[in-house]
């Protein structure tokens, strides 16, 4: 018997920040690597955001279904800074 292999994708609920906002996080980021070099690794501030909730590994399908939910949910949620 074959087996089948789901794909799982690394899933995890998050809110955005703004433009400037990771811009002047990546100054900050800089900083610290100058005064302490190869000492601690940062991700690309294009990259930054808030994790919520880490889901783990999900199938395509339960994915799809967290996005759904989750869509719903922001609709009915006001826009907060």
């Amino acid at each position: 018997m074959e087996k089948v292999r789901i794909e799982r994708i690394r899933t995890f609920v998050a809110i955005k920040l703004p433009d400037h906002l990771k811009k002047e996080i990546g100054k900050i980021q800089r900083q610290i690597e100058a005064e302490a070099p190869g000492t601690l690794h940062f991700v690309p501030p294009d990259q930054l955001h808030i994790t919520i909730a880490f889901l783990g590994r999900l199938s395509w399908d339960t994915q799809t279904s967290v996005i759904s939910v989750c869509q719903q949910i922001a609709n009915k949620t006001p826009p907060f800074e």
